[in-house]
């Protein structure tokens, strides 16, 4: 299996989202690559970034009113 730095697996295989064996077959790229592992951490690191960030945003939510006003005009 040959895999590019801009693999959208490597990407999932970063985030923790392949299953068993195609997450194997990514660690034995790695073991080879210099360049894959760079783009793992990268994509973790980014991962790691934005998670902190968005922890620190205002969770957004409709008051009652605006959820009442939804769903009259769902019906």
């Amino acid at each position: 299996m040959k895999i590019s730095s801009d693999d959208p697996k490597l990407t999932a295989y970063a985030l923790g989202e392949l299953a068993k064996s195609e997450a194997e077959q990514i660690d034995r790229e790695l073991r080879n690559n210099p360049e894959l592992r760079q783009a793992v951490m990268e994509v973790r690191e980014t991962a790691a970034l934005l998670k902190r960030e968005l922890s620190n945003e205002p969770v957004l939510s409709l008051s009652e009113t605006q959820k009442g006003d939804v769903l009259a005009k769902a019906r």
